[in-house]
């Protein structure tokens, strides 16, 4: 490690060390207080709102029970403060050091490299509830343009068992409500019981999503997918089924038993995936026990990778021991590199024009 690099990583494991132990006691402090009174607080809504039905009159204490909790919110989570001051002060300056080109935000996502990547349709982007971009690196590494983004997808479906309870409670207050209709009749005035299905959000899809910008052009479209998705058809791209997409062989056993290839153009598909690249493919699956999904289309390349993993974590309950308690995210800034020199061993893909 250079020692420009582990003067500042030491540096910054002392701030940090500090910073930990003073949020992790407030931490303890606001266990035993502010979560408690969440908790009070939500029992509380609920007993003035029904004692409110038989007296409207008591529904003022709601303006109280409004005024606390929007004091309690402004208290900060000090797992929330941690994770931001790791991810917004720290982890900058850590990435201008080791890799210059780099630039780290913790939040955020390209949009329209996700969209123009043919992994997804318009109906998979039109079910999400939100789609959640973190620690996102954008730069270059040997003059290709990279975004490198952890990226995750959202939805509400629907939970039959908290409806059904939904549905029984409902059955259950339903002559209150009637009470509240003949004591309550003027306009505008809302039922306290309303019939509707409990949804949950959930998350369906987490992995790495990268972008990679060559600047040249191709004469057609390559997309590679796991032949363990075909079940989940439709959540890819359209324009798989579209008349100007074929299906290509490709020799290599791994890639042909384990993915489905389409290209627009046969001649300009065998061309960039070529041996060294089908290769570099499988070593990612081989080594990380994953199969990407993998596009190359005008010039540039989009891979997502379906997993878990959490790209510089962050844990207010693990001390900050010197330099060493960052080798890790060195760890992780590397191998965004590795990635993309990985997939450009044979420079003559790149050079077509």
């Amino acid at each position: 490690m250079e020692h420009q690099l582990f003067q500042l990583l030491e540096t910054k494991a002392t701030q940090l060390e500090k910073k930990r132990i003073k949020l992790k006691r407030f931490y303890g402090l606001y266990k035993i207080t502010i979560l408690p009174l969440n908790f009070l607080l939500q029992i509380a809504t609920v007993a003035v709102i029904v004692v409110g039905i038989f007296f409207p009159p008591f529904w003022l204490w709601l303006i109280l029970l409004f005024a606390i909790y929007i004091g309690l919110s402004f208290v900060p989570h000090p797992k929330e403060s941690y994770h931001d001051y790791v991810k917004e002060d720290v982890l900058p300056q850590i990435f201008k050091e080791v890799h210059p080109n780099y630039e780290y935000h913790p939040f955020g996502i390209n949009n329209e490299a996700l969209s123009n990547s043919g992994f997804f349709n318009k109906s998979f982007f039109k079910n999400n509830v939100f789609i959640h971009g973190e620690d996102r690196v954008t730069g270059t590494v040997d003059n290709v343009a990279v975004d490198f983004t952890e990226v995750a997808f959202y939805r509400k479906d629907i939970n039959w068992l908290k409806s059904f309870g939904a549905f029984i409670l409902a059955i259950l207050l339903f002559p209150i409500a009637i009470i509240h209709g003949l004591f309550n009749q003027e306009d505008g005035v809302e039922p306290i019981v309303e019939f509707g299905f409990v949804r949950d959000t959930i998350k369906y899809y987490r992995g790495l999503f990268l972008y990679a910008d060559f600047h040249k052009s191709f004469d057609g479209d390559v997309i590679l997918i796991p032949k363990k998705l075909e079940s989940n058809w439709e959540k890819f791209s359209d324009s798989v089924f579209g008349s100007t997409y074929s299906k290509m062989e490709v020799e290599d056993h791994t890639i042909s038993s384990t993915y489905s290839v389409y290209t627009t153009n046969a001649q300009m598909g065998y061309y960039v995936l070529s041996p060294s690249l089908i290769n570099s493919i499988v070593q990612i699956i081989d080594n990380e026990k994953v199969h990407p999904m993998i596009s190359f289309r005008s010039g540039k390349m989009y891979m997502t990778i379906p997993w878990d993993r959490d790209y510089f974590s962050v844990d207010i309950n693990k001390p900050v021991n010197g330099a060493a308690y960052f080798t890790n995210y060195i760890e992780d800034i590397k191998s965004f590199e590795k990635i993309i020199k990985h997939l450009k061993l044979d420079v003559r893909i790149w050079s077509k024009s």
